[in-house]
Order: structure tokens, then C-alpha cells, then sequence
């Protein structure tokens, strides 16, 4: 996870991290904010495992993926053609 959210969080999300100023409902919503922006600029195949290491945050916490987060993912993939990626990704969503 350290990975994921050094990845995915701003540079102002990261040091109020560590200051300990962000809730985990907080974190997981904006790391996943983050990789849809790394997926918008790297494309989907690139970037996809950071999508999924930003769901493994709601997992860990066993935190449902709530409906705007489901509505955001069908938005963004999409704009991808079909491909095992974004059908993986659909699924993690559970909007196959």
C-alpha cells in the first residue's frame, strides 16, 4: 500500500498523511482519484495495477466500493476499448 499511495496521492495529500489529518475513508477515495489520473495519462494497460492497488485499499479495510466510485469506473473505461484489462478492472468493480 505504501507503493499505491505514493503513487496515486498528491504531494499535499502526502504530507497530510503523514501528519496523520486524513481519514481512511479519505485516503482509499483519493488514491483511487489519483490512479484514474495516472490512467488518463499513462492509458489503461500501464496503469491498471494501480487501479487495482488502489481498490486492495478498500479491500484491506473491507470497505464496499461505493456507487459513485462505480458510476466513476464505468466513465472511465469507457473510453477504452474491450481488452482482459478492462474487463478485469469492470469486474473489480462489479460492473462486468
Amino acid at each position: 500500500t505504501p507503493i499505491v499511495l505514493d503513487a496515486t496521492l498528491s504531494p499535499d495529500d502526502k504530507a497530510a498523511l503523514r501528519a496523520g489529518l486524513l481519514d481512511s475513508t479519505t485516503i482509499r477515495l483519493r488514491a483511487l482519484k489519483g490512479a484514474w489520473q495516472l490512467v488518463m495519462r499513462d492509458g489503461l494497460d500501464d496503469a491498471a495495477m494501480v487501479v487495482h492497488g488502489a481498490l486492495d485499499l478498500f479491500d484491506v479495510e473491507n470497505a464496499p466500493v461505493g456507487d459513485a466510485e462505480q458510476t466513476d469506473a464505468f466513465r472511465h473505461l469507457a473510453n477504452w476499448p474491450a481488452s482482459a484489462t478492462r474487463k478485469a478492472l469492470a469486474e473489480r468493480f462489479g460492473i462486468a
